[in-house]
């Protein structure tokens, strides 16, 4: 490949700085970079990298430190890999280097990332519900992550990400919701793979660009009301019985989940041990976790004129179809049954 262009080198403040000169930089730094993805994406290169790695690792002096090191190499490195190979533009990186011009310098780092949709919380309701929480995007985007893989069986498959992307909105707290239902919308398709890695909340959603550096908020511990807990276990039903259980189904269920899913709220057992019979009586019924911890004495009854009900139709598929209720207000019974209630 022919590079027009040279480097010379510097010293400015006891650094070592470089300078890229020639007559089409912009094409040779594209051309660089398309070279080294393509290389990052051949398996002997990965193998290379990862031994390098490995290598360093094993330099570290306390044997739990190198233990440590190697699991993350080899927890880590395949998404980062992937991102390099998949998510990186390059003719935009050399752009934000300012090796290429035309750049606007406001677009910053989100030029780097190809097709990563933001959420938009601009609208009347988002923007009143972000500021009743307090919360910024990266928060939001943390909170929801960290709940789903609480949800999470130990055996995660794609399918299982998938199913509960449909339904953890219903279990947070009602101020929460809408904003998880926005959040789950634009980016349910990146979601599964990036939970599917292991990838902790915070860099999962640094690679969605919803968190660029800045700190996050104290996080407000609160246990989870009856309410929620009872939601959470009516889901999780979902997820493992689906519809029309069996009694002795919902009783194994109910003596496993806390097993199944030990990080999916605290003082599982104890929950399950008091409200087990009044929620053993209604699982196993495809209905709204809503509607179904109503009728076990958990959740009061949510109060809504059907005026609001019917202009709220428009909201799509996962409004529609959160409980009976509100099915029946949009003639939707049919459809949430169909698709959604599954």
């Amino acid at each position: 490949m022919y590079m027009g262009s040279r480097i010379s080198t510097f010293v400015d403040n006891g650094l070592m700085c470089f300078l890229w000169q020639g007559q089409d930089s912009c094409k040779d730094c594209t051309q660089i970079l398309e070279l080294f993805a393509d290389m990052v994406s051949n398996n002997d290169t990965q193998e290379k990298i990862k031994n390098v790695l490995h290598y360093l690792c094993n330099l570290l002096p306390a044997p739990k430190a190198k233990v440590y090191c190697v699991q993350q190499v080899d927890k880590y490195l395949p998404m980062a890999i992937s991102i390099l190979v998949k998510q990186i533009n390059p003719g935009m990186v050399c752009k934000f280097l300012g090796i290429c011009k035309n750049q606007s310098e406001d677009n910053g780092a989100e030029i780097l990332i190809n097709g990563t949709p933001k959420i938009d919380i601009s609208v009347t309701e988002g923007t009143e519900a972000a500021q009743a929480l307090g919360l910024p995007q990266c928060a939001i985007c943390v909170f929801v992550i960290e709940k789903l893989e609480c949800l999470l069986p130990k055996d995660k498959t794609a399918a299982a990400v998938e199913k509960l992307l449909d339904h953890v909105c219903s279990i947070l707290p009602k101020p929460t919701q809408l904003l998880c239902n926005k959040f789950i919308s634009a980016f349910s398709g990146k979601l599964i793979n990036l939970l599917l890695s292991s990838a902790m909340p915070r860099t999962i959603c640094t690679i969605l660009q919803l968190c660029h550096g800045q700190e996050l908020p104290p996080p407000v511990e609160k246990p989870p009301t009856d309410c929620q807990s009872c939601k959470t276990v009516v889901i999780l039903s979902h997820f493992h019985l689906g519809s029309n259980a069996t009694d002795q189904q919902t009783a194994s269920f109910m003596q496993n989940v806390c097993w199944l899913h030990p990080y999916a709220m605290p003082k599982c057992e104890l929950f399950t041990q008091r409200f087990g019979s009044q929620l053993q009586s209604v699982l196993g019924k495809m209905r709204s976790a809503q509607d179904m911890c109503e009728e076990a004495g958990l959740c009061a009854a949510v109060r809504e004129t059907e005026a609001e009900a019917v202009k709220n139709c428009s909201k799509g598929g996962r409004y529609v179809c959160r409980d009976m209720r509100a099915a029946k207000a949009c003639n939707s019974v049919s459809f949430c049954e169909k698709f959604f209630w599954q």
